[in-house]
């Protein structure tokens, strides 16, 4: 029964992606696109969650995996699975409180068994590709490896070059070959890239000189040859490969939980522990940490999630008009300039993507939110996106969704310099304001909650009030987003800046200052957030976005830890080509 209802499911999901495709063109042909309004949309039909599934199976989770590529999966000497991504979903699944049971797979099935419904959650050394985000959704980053060469030591080929006119190896359904052909063109160096069906195959044939080189992730070919004398890595990584895990498309409410449990799993310290025992002597990955608290368990979380009936985008094509909702008393993200005009960072980053995908940057119309005011605006269908100096917290992640993080910033204090205030714990007894719906105010909260500082709070509905009551000698302190409160206290001497250890050493266990900022979109419509994202890379390949970076930030800025950056936020980037691009523009 499980397999007939995933098939119709994966039937559902490839009529989805059709339809929105046929909207796309058609309106890029000026023909008429139906579009649902308030009254007239066709009723959205529940989809069940991989919660509700694991739930139906006995609480077991079923997680497809590698078993020939060491160490992240592999047949050890007693025939079990083992390796580090075997390790982690264990350390997950004990978090979760469920059994597990891992599933073979390979890099040319893991897909489609995920698709068919066959596994819930693939932890495969999978990289997270544009092309493969388009068919399933992926955690965050948990693992970053790179491209190399792995070639016989009596060879004596020490780069690339040594393999001209030669064959080299590469496993069917991996990003390797596609990447070991562009990066040979790009070094000039003709080679024949040989598909096999299986790692061991590709290994064999090397052994056995029937060809030159095998190409994969390093991690495993740094194993190889460890585990095989006869076998050296050669030259750099030439590619940047972020693990991902796969989880079923459009399922937020699953996928966050994934991404949650991995960042619990480093906290505790767990997630070191098993990297340290499959790579050791290596730093760890470090996992992007949210702030906040995620409202459910596994065993409390929603076990359905409703689709759109119409996605996000083919209103926006409809209308050729793109919504977004910005600030407009937070320079230099969202403020009305000097003529009344709303400008800023995240405006003009709001006007980039109106000039991408409606050929005109000002086919966009701005909305003015507040901090409170923003969610609600979103999650009631108000405004397509939210680009707000938002920030991705875990208790937000259950209300909306979140692109990948575009930028970011740090939790600071402005005081005035005649103050003597130095850090958190100069302000006890006093009184500190903030913005009503900000993390900075729920990160004073907990500060309060905690009772470490007799902090009093005071909350404001507008950046421009709280800073006016710190003038006005009201407030002794504003807690906010670091690059807003630099650029006021560049613009009016007499006020300074606290920030990093002297804020983040009284904060709350698992209180961090680091604040990533991440575009806001209705929840569970995976086409729309694949464009979102697609479209931030692209905007970060061409130059766009470090170009709306420098306009407002300069070319150095003032990191986390109070230190000197001097580029532009590095925006992810996912390998492979966008599959949406030749849609997103209309002519």
């Amino acid at each position: 029964m499980r397999s007939i209802l995933s098939t119709f499911n994966l039937f559902l999901h490839h009529t989805y992606r059709y339809l929105l495709v046929a909207a796309l063109l058609l309106s890029a042909t000026g023909a008429a696109v139906p579009v649902y309004g308030q009254g007239d949309q066709p009723d959205a039909v529940d989809s069940q969650s991989t919660v509700a599934r694991v739930r139906e199976w006995g609480n077991v989770l079923v997680v497809g995996v590698k078993q020939d590529f060491k160490p992240f999966g592999f047949l050890d000497e007693n025939g079990e699975l083992a390796g580090f991504d075997i390790d982690l979903v264990r350390a997950m699944a004990d978090l979760w409180e469920v059994e597990i049971e891992l599933v073979p797979v390979t890099s040319a099935n893991r897909i489609e068994k995920l698709m068919a419904g066959e596994v819930d959650l693939v932890a495969a050394s999978m990289t997270h590709t544009r092309p493969r985000d388009a068919d399933i959704d992926f955690s965050q980053t948990y693992f970053l490896d790179g491209q190399s060469v792995l070639v016989r030591q009596e060879s004596n080929i020490t780069e690339l070059a040594g393999l001209a006119n030669g064959e080299v190896g590469a496993v069917e359904g991996s990003t390797s070959i596609e990447q070991i052909r562009q990066y040979a063109d790009q070094e000039n160096v003709p080679l024949t890239v040989v598909p096999f069906p299986t790692y061991a195959d590709a290994q064999a044939a090397l052994d056995a000189r029937e060809i030159d080189a095998l190409t994969t992730d390093r991690a495993f070919l740094l194993q190889t040859a460890l585990d095989n004398p006869q076998f050296t890595v050669i030259g750099p990584r030439f590619t940047q490969e972020p693990y991902g895990m796969g989880v079923r498309s459009g399922d937020s409410t699953f996928r966050n939980l994934v991404d949650l449990a991995l960042q619990q799993v480093a906290r505790d310290g767990v997630y070191d522990t098993i990297y340290n025992t499959w790579f050791p002597g290596e730093t760890p990955y470090q996992l992007q940490q949210l702030p906040g608290t995620w409202p459910y368990t596994f065993a409390t979380a929603p076990d359905t999630w409703t689709p759109p009936s119409i996605t996000r985008m083919a209103q926006i094509v409809q209308q050729r008009q793109l919504v977004v909702g910005v600030n407009y008393d937070l320079p230099p993200f969202g403020f009305l300039d000097e003529s009344g005009k709303l400008n800023g960072f995240d405006v003009d980053l709001a006007r980039e993507f109106a000039r991408r995908w409606l050929g005109n940057p000002e086919a966009v119309e701005l909305v003015r939110v507040t901090a409170d005011s923003r969610i609600p605006v979103l999650a009631g269908g108000d405004v397509d996106l939210l680009i707000a100096s938002l920030t991705q917290r875990q208790e937000w992640d259950a209300a909306i969704d979140f692109s990948q993080s575009y930028f970011l910033d740090d939790l600071a204090l402005l005081v005035t310099t005649e103050s003597g205030a130095a850090t958190l714990a100069d302000l006890d007894g006093r009184r500190v304001g903030a913005v009503s719906g900000t993390t900075a105010m729920t990160t004073l909260q907990e500060l309060v909650d905690t009772q470490e500082l007799a902090i009093d709070v005071f909350p404001f509905q507008e950046h421009v009030a709280a800073l006016g009551a710190l003038e006005a000698g009201l407030v002794d302190a504003v807690m906010a987003n670091g690059m807003a409160l630099d650029d006021y206290a560049t613009d009016n001497p007499g006020y300074q800046v606290l920030r990093g250890p002297g804020i983040g050493e009284f904060l709350p266990p698992g209180v961090t200052t680091e604040t990533p900022y991440a575009i806001g979109l209705a929840n569970f419509d995976a086409g729309f957030r694949d464009l979102v994202n697609f479209t931030l890379q692209e905007m970060a390949l061409d130059g766009a976005y470090d170009a709306i970076y420098a306009k407002w930030f300069g070319d150095v800025t003032t990191g986390v830890s109070g230190e000197a950056v001097a580029d532009a936020f590095a925006i992810e980037l996912w390998p492979g080509s966008s599959p949406r691009s030749s849609s997103i523009r209309l002519n």
